[in-house]
C-alpha cells in the first residue's frame, strides 16, 4: 500500500507541475502579447520606448516561448522595417536593440523565418542585406553595433546546420555574399591594424580591449563567409551567371568607396 501511495504521489506532483508549467506559459504568452502590443503602436511608441521595449525583448527572447510569440505577433517584421536604410536616418540606439532581438531569432532555427526565403511574404524584408548595408556604415565607428551584427550572422550560420544550402539561401543572391565578404574583410584588416597599434602605443590596454571582441567574433565569421563563397563557387561551378543577381546602386557605389567604413 505504501508503494502504491508512493507511485500515485510521483503522478500527482508530475501532474501538477505540468499544470503549472501551462499556467507560467499562458502567462508568459499574455504578458509577451501584451508588452508587444504597447510597442508596435505606431500611434503611441516614441524613440525612447522603442529603445527600451526592445533592449528588454533582447533579454526576454533568451527563452523559446517569448521568440514563438514574437514571431507570432509578427515582431520580427517590425524589426526589420526598424532596420531599414531606405527610410532614411536610423536611431543608432534603436537599431542596436533591435539587431540584439535578431541574436536570439537567428539562433533559433523555429523562429528565424525572417532571415529564410522560403516564405515568398518575407523576402521583401531582405534582412541579411540591411544587415550589411548598416555593418558598412557603422564600420569601426560604432565597434559595438558592428560586433553585434556578427553575431547575428554567426547564429544564422549556427541554426542553419553550419555552412550549407540552407545558410546560402539566406543571402538571396552572390552579390550580398561577396559584399558581406569584402566588408568583413576590410574591417578586420583596419582593426588588426589598430590593434596592434594600440598595443604598441603606452595607451595600448585600451585599444586591445576595444578591438578584441571585434576581431574574435569577426575573424570566425570571415573564416564561415569564405567557406560559403567556396560552397557557391562549387555548387555553380560550369554554370557562370547562374544565381548571381546585379548589385542595386546603392550597393555598387559602397563597393567603389568602401562604404562608410
Amino acid at each position: 500500500m505504501k508503494e502504491k501511495f508512493l507511485v500515485k504521489e510521483k503522478t500527482t506532483k508530475r501532474q501538477n507541475d505540468k499544470t503549472t508549467k501551462r499556467h507560467n506559459d499562458k502567462t508568459t504568452k499574455r504578458q509577451t502579447s501584451g508588452f508587444l502590443g504597447s510597442t508596435l503602436d505606431r500611434k503611441a511608441n516614441s524613440r525612447y520606448l522603442l529603445f527600451s521595449n526592445f533592449t528588454a525583448f533582447g533579454n526576454f527572447s533568451r527563452d523559446a516561448l517569448v521568440r514563438k510569440v514574437m514571431v507570432h505577433a509578427r515582431a520580427d517584421e517590425a524589426m526589420a522595417m526598424l532596420i531599414d536604410t531606405d527610410a532614411g536616418d536610423l536611431d543608432n540606439g534603436i537599431v542596436f536593440s533591435v539587431v540584439g532581438c535578431l541574436i536570439n531569432i537567428a539562433a533559433d532555427p523555429m523562429c528565424n523565418r525572417i532571415f529564410m526565403p522560403n516564405d515568398p511574404s518575407m523576402m521583401e524584408y531582405n534582412v541579411v542585406k540591411k544587415l550589411i548595408r548598416i555593418l558598412r556604415k557603422s564600420g569601426l565607428k560604432d565597434i559595438s553595433l558592428s560586433t553585434v551584427i556578427f553575431k547575428v550572422f554567426s547564429n544564422l550560420a549556427f541554426s542553419c546546420g553550419g555552412v550549407g544550402e540552407k545558410f546560402l539561401s539566406c543571402f538571396f543572391d552572390k552579390s550580398n555574399l561577396d559584399l558581406l565578404s569584402d566588408t568583413l574583410e576590410e574591417l578586420l584588416d583596419i582593426a588588426t591594424d589598430a590593434q596592434e597599434a594600440a598595443l604598441a602605443d603606452s595607451t595600448g590596454d585600451l585599444g586591445d580591449k576595444k578591438y578584441i571582441a571585434f576581431l574574435e567574433t569577426g575573424t570566425p565569421l570571415f573564416n564561415t563567409v569564405r567557406e560559403a563563397k567556396s560552397l557557391y563557387r562549387k555548387r555553380n561551378n560550369g554554370n557562370s551567371g547562374v544565381g548571381e543577381v546585379e548589385e542595386d546602386e546603392e550597393d555598387k557605389e559602397e563597393s567603389k568607396s568602401g562604404g562608410h567604413i
